[in-house]
């Protein structure tokens, strides 16, 4: 991804890395080898990661890199967006590259980051991998001019799902297993259609 530098929105607040990309561990690497800002590694090491695990999991990272302490999280989001604001801008310009952030699966966490996302400093970031998509956070009106989803290519299915569309519906059918199919980015549980086989090929498993 030699092209980092040149086609990377680093005007954005909120970067969510698109999980069809198949190099994300390359690109996080050279994320981390950008001049300039200050890095806030946080990793999801369970599954359901609520407000609180969020929470806990950003103070360590910026304790244990920075000696910088979280008070106890506040029970509003945004008494807490707030103070988790106050003490990133120590570090500004800052990027905060959570791994693993679909592991955040209530919907507590995602009103967390919601309510953070405006307080971010200028000229800082924070930065989303995951396996799925933080839909609720790609598709809210109230945070679409602080976020963008990167890399984009709809030739390899990587789509902007975080934009407005024109009334048209994207399928995706991926034969992985017990198979998934996903519409608009949202996967689907239940499915009557009925898809040629051809349609299912190799190209949408590993785009």
């Amino acid at each position: 991804m030699n092209t980092l530098d040149h086609t990377y929105p680093s005007q954005a607040s909120l970067v969510v890395l698109h999980p069809h990309q198949r190099q994300s561990r390359r690109l996080i690497a050279h994320l981390l080898q950008r001049d300039g800002h200050t890095l806030i590694p946080v990793t999801l090491t369970a599954d359901g990661i609520d407000a609180e695990a969020l929470w806990r999991a950003i103070g360590i990272a910026l304790q244990d890199w920075y000696n910088i302490t979280l008070p106890p999280r506040p029970a509003e989001d945004l008494a807490a967006a707030k103070i988790l604001a106050e003490r990133l801008a120590a570090l500004k310009p800052y990027m905060v590259i959570i791994d693993s952030y679909d592991r955040t699966d209530s919907d507590s966490a995602q009103s967390l980051m919601h309510t953070l996302i405006p307080y971010i400093s200028e000229g800082c970031q924070i930065i989303l991998e995951g396996r799925h998509l933080p839909l609720p956070l790609l598709t809210s009106a109230a945070l679409r001019p602080h976020t963008t989803l990167y890399p984009l290519n709809e030739g390899r299915l990587m789509i902007n799902y975080g934009v407005e569309g024109d009334g048209r519906h994207v399928l995706e059918v991926r034969a992985n297993g017990r198979g998934r199919v996903f519409v608009n980015g949202r996967e689907i549980s239940s499915w009557d259609g009925d898809l040629p086989r051809i349609s299912c090929g190799s190209r949408d498993d590993h785009p």
